[in-house]
């Protein structure tokens, strides 16, 4: 019984996410992706770019190099230092955001898989989720008892 209530639970945790992951790729009453956000990939892309840890100048009418890398990747493109397009310099102030392994983590994802980095957060999201909710649920079956589990799963 234990089991099965588990599996039942896994198994709705990741309906549900999988729901939600595919109703974020349809941008439907979404909200935009914050910059905070938005600087950990556009660095981490920059870093693939071989820009190194850079932001673009602030106040100034930049041709938004980072945005472009980023559209670069929607069109399938791997972004290595020679399919980068040529920045101006100038336009652009060495920064280096807070954790810095956050930027390189994208950096090595997009080098490795050659795929936009944020969809590889989404289903690391999701599957590391739907772990919890199943911890959860073996947690609260060896101190209470399985129904109280069960439930405590499904509502997770």
């Amino acid at each position: 019984m234990l089991k099965r209530n588990m599996i039942i639970v896994g198994s709705v945790a990741l309906l549900f996410r999988m729901i939600f992951l595919f109703w974020g790729w349809t941008d439907c009453y979404l909200l935009e992706q914050n910059s905070l956000s938005k600087g950990y990939f556009y660095q981490g892309y920059g870093i693939c770019a071989g820009y190194g840890y850079v932001t673009e100048a602030r106040g100034e009418e930049s041709s938004k190099n980072l945005e472009k890398l980023e559209e670069l990747i929607d069109q399938g493109q791997r972004i290595t230092p020679q399919t980068a397009p040529q920045i101006d310099s100038s336009k652009f102030l060495p920064e280096m955001l807070h954790p810095p392994g956050m930027s390189l983590l994208i950096a090595a994802i997009h080098r490795v898989t050659g795929m936009r980095a944020d969809l590889f957060f989404e289903i690391l999201g999701m599957l590391l989720d739907t772990a919890a909710a199943c911890i959860l649920y073996w947690m609260v079956a060896t101190f209470f008892s399985e129904r109280v589990a069960f439930t405590a799963g499904l509502i997770y």
